[in-house]
């Protein structure tokens, strides 16, 4: 059943319909992380939010000291959002300092589906971005990007974080399927993309900017 909103525009498969739906599908977050040590997430499931998994800097408070997130995520699925991850700040692999480690997904399923009719006007669809204010490291293994989005990939300018993707699936993009901005890949920060697939062969597969 495709679901409605008020006005009769689709919203999509989902199992409930109206005002708090579409709240959740334009300002929504399933999971928002900040700091955690060593911490492990198993199976998470998020659909429809606005962003799936949020990776924020957590400010020092009574509570302890901030930071940003040092985790593995196995297998999550996160489906049908207009911004399925989105990355400000993780945790890096720094020798001797602070922060000893970074972000891990183990298989996941990262989907910015793009609505047969987009109730969100002039909001794009993507599936990992990692904003300009980005440091650390993350590692993606053994995953599958798909449903549409208008950049699976959309690494901004001025971020410095060390993205590394392996064995993994790329499948159906609007405009491109990796969007890289500015020095990700001869300055301060690095990207590698080892044994993937890219399946939709139309738009092109890299966007490469600066």
């Amino acid at each position: 059943t495709n679901y409605l909103f008020g006005d009769g525009s689709m919203l999509g498969p989902y199992p409930v319909m109206g005002p708090l739906v579409e709240w959740v599908n334009q300002n929504g977050k399933a999971f928002v992380v900040g700091r955690v040590d060593n911490g492990v997430f198993y199976n998470l499931h998020a659909f429809g939010y606005w962003i799936s998994l949020h990776l924020v800097e957590d400010a020092a408070d009574a509570n302890g000291p901030g930071g940003s997130a040092w985790a593995t995520f196995v297998t999550p699925y996160f489906g049908s959002s207009p911004h399925s991850v989105v990355v400000d700040d993780v945790q890096g692999t720094v020798s001797g300092g602070a922060e000893s480690g970074g972000v891990t997904f183990i298989a996941p399923f990262i989907s910015g589906l793009e609505w047969p009719a987009n109730p969100i006007a002039g909001q794009d669809p993507y599936g990992l971005i990692i904003e300009a204010t980005a440091t650390g490291d993350i590692s993606i293994v053994g995953g599958r990007f798909s449903g549409l989005a208008k950049y699976c990939v959309w690494y901004k300018e001025g971020a410095t974080l060390n993205l590394s993707v392996t064995n993994t699936q790329y499948l159906e993009w609007v405009t491109a399927c990796l969007k890289l901005e500015g020095t990700v890949a001869i300055g301060e920060g690095m990207a590698s993309f080892v044994g993937c697939r890219f399946l939709d062969t139309t738009p092109p597969v890299f966007l490469i900017s600066g």
